[in-house]
C-alpha cells in the first residue's frame, strides 16, 4: 500500500490507521536512522561543515539527512556514519513472538572484513550510476 504516501511526512504515516504496518516500520526506521545520525553527530564532536566537507557534499545535504528530508539510502547511513567514526551495523527484531532475532551475527568490528558469502555486490553501470551516485 504505496498509494497516498507521496507528500505524507513520517508522523503522518505512523498516526494514520489507514497504512499497514509495511509503512509503519519503515516510518519508524526511518526516526531511528535520523536519530541515531543526530546521535552520531553530536557524540563526534564534528560541526555540519566539518561533515560536508569529509564526506564531500554540500551543507545543504548533510542538514537534508539530519532533519530526515526525503529517503536516506543504507549507503548513505552507513557512510555518514563512518565519517562520524561509526560503523552501521542491522539488527531485525521480530514483529512476531515466533520470529527469532537476526543480523547480530553480521554486526563487525573491523572495516577490512569482508562481507559474508551470498551479500549482493552491485557493480556500478552507467545504468545504474545516477542511484549509486546518491549516495556520496
Amino acid at each position: 500500500m504505496t498509494e497516498g504516501l507521496e507528500g505524507r511526512t513520517v508522523g503522518e504515516i505512523l498516526d494514520d490507521p489507514q497504512f499497514g504496518p509495511q509503512e509503519r516500520s519503515a516510518a519508524r526506521a526511518t526516526i531511528n536512522a535520523v536519530e541515531l545520525l543526530q546521535e552520531a553527530l553530536a557524540s563526534s564532536g564534528l560541526s555540519q561543515r566539518h561533515l560536508a566537507q569529509a564526506l564531500e557534499v554540500s551543507e545543504g545535504r548533510v542538514s537534508q539527512v539530519l532533519k530526515g528530508d526525503g529517503n536516506i539510502y543504507v549507503t548513505t547511513l552507513a557512510r555518514y556514519l563512518r565519517a562520524m567514526g561509526y560503523e552501521l551495523a542491522l539488527v531485525a527484531t521480530p514483529a512476531e513472538e515466533t520470529r527469532p532475532e537476526i543480523g547480530k551475527r553480521r554486526v563487525r568490528n573491523s572495516a577490512n572484513t569482508r562481507p559474508s558469502e551470498g551479500v549482493v555486490r552491485r557493480k556500478v553501470t552507467n545504468d545504474n550510476a545516477a542511484d549509486l551516485a546518491e549516495v556520496r
